[in-house]
């Protein structure tokens, strides 16, 4: 037996299915996902650190946080039984302090020790005392450190291959960073050495440290 459907039910399902359908194309047109957001570069205000991947910003002088590896220590001292050693690190010099515990007798031994910076070059230690001459040939006088007494100065880094062109110690740059180093994101948390030798009661005794450039900022 055959059905027939009326007519006018027909028409009416018909209009529903094409609003459903066109319903569902416009649907998927404005589910498309969104671009990706194009992050804004902003300046560094001086005094605090370069953001990695970006370039220092023009006309500021860069400054560097160094921290103490080993012997690990957020003060820059040794203590052990028979020496007190205070070494910290700025942009242009190293400030240390040296004494004998007890009633020791100690000597810094200057031209026995010696800095490695973070190129792999290697420096002579002076203190500013030392003259031209006495740096020239290599040959730099102990520091006599009697008991009871502290050592405490500012001491240089001197590359024995500029000391030629050098008229007086207290005019030339002696930088912990070299310049030519590279870019703020290459030299942070890169390591430099410090070997300082000292003879304690007449017996020599080496003393290494490290340290980290920790972070950089510019003023």
């Amino acid at each position: 037996m055959n059905l027939r459907i009326p007519t006018r039910i027909l028409i009416p399902v018909a209009i529903a299915a094409l609003a459903s359908a066109c319903a569902s194309s416009g649907s998927k047109t404005q589910s498309a996902p969104p671009g990706p957001e194009v992050a804004t570069p902003g300046s560094t205000p001086p005094g605090t650190s370069t953001p990695p991947g970006t370039s220092p910003p023009p006309g500021l002088e860069g400054r560097y946080r160094f921290e103490m590896e080993q012997p690990a220590n957020d003060d820059f001292a040794f203590n052990d039984p028979e020496v007190f050693i205070y070494v910290r690190p700025y942009e242009d010099h190293l400030s240390m302090k040296v004494q004998g515990r007890e009633r020791n007798h100690v000597k810094i031994l200057w031209s026995d020790s010696e800095f490695v910076d973070i190129l792999g070059r290697r420096y002579q230690l002076v203190p500013p005392s030392t003259t031209v001459q006495a740096a020239a040939n290599g040959i730099v006088p102990p520091t006599d450190v009697p008991p009871g007494q502290l050592f405490s100065g500012r001491v240089l880094l001197l590359d024995p291959a500029e000391i030629q062109t050098i008229r007086a110690l207290g005019a030339k740059q002696f930088y912990i960073v070299p310049p030519d180093a590279g870019t703020p994101e290459q030299i942070r948390n890169r390591e430099f050495t410090l070997r300082l030798a000292l003879e304690v009661n007449s017996s020599r005794q080496d003393y290494d440290f490290v340290f980290s450039i920790r972070d950089i900022y510019y003023r």
